[in-house]
């Protein structure tokens, strides 16, 4: 099935007016000329706003707080905190016998 023509600037304009007016997407649609699914998937779109960074370091942290507070400070506030008690940490990388600490002494004995 081919798609239909693309929404022009001046029906997004209108399309967005009339949903921040408190119309229903039905009633937008006829008012436009467009089918109600058109106006659905306009509106449901999401606006250019960034995505959070949900995964940011202690020290990142600390540097968008123009270093107010220490590294470790805020290690200590998000251990404490019960909103991040559910976040679920990175596991540290499995090592081989080689590349742990005191490895050397392995290698010395061999």
């Amino acid at each position: 099935m081919p798609r239909g023509k693309m929404l022009t600037e001046r029906e997004i304009g209108l399309i967005i007016g009339l949903h921040g007016e408190g119309k229903s997407n039905r009633e937008i649609a006829a008012s436009v000329g467009r089918s109600e699914k058109a106006v659905r998937i306009l509106l449901s779109k999401k606006d250019g706003t960034k995505p959070t960074e949900k995964q940011m370091s202690s020290r990142k942290i600390a540097v968008a707080l123009d270093h107010v507070v220490k590294r470790t400070t805020v290690l200590r506030v998000l251990r404490t905190s019960k909103i991040t008690s559910y976040i679920e940490r990175k596991s540290p990388p499995h090592l081989k016998k080689t590349q742990r600490p005191g490895a050397w002494r392995l290698r010395r004995n061999i």
